[in-house]
């Protein structure tokens, strides 16, 4: 059985170099949000980098559990 992501969507048909530009894709979507809004780049800018920092470790430790994941 195939493990379904978001929106049914299979990692298996994906190759890393999909993957690659999938996270490329999202990087550069942020800066243009913080380009061309100017209060969200104001927001960006004034919140202390600690609030990007936690969920990114929370989202990290999911990933990597499912990563090392046995069988």
């Amino acid at each position: 059985m195939k493990k379904k992501l978001m929106f049914g969507v299979s990692m298996e048909n994906m190759s890393n170099f999909d993957v690659f530009l999938f996270k490329t894709g999202v990087f550069i979507f942020t800066l243009f949000l913080v380009s061309a809004i100017p209060s969200f780049a104001n927001w960006v800018t004034n919140t202390h980098w600690g609030w990007f920092l936690g969920p990114f470790i929370v989202i990290w430790i999911f990933v990597m559990k499912a990563l090392w994941k046995k069988g």
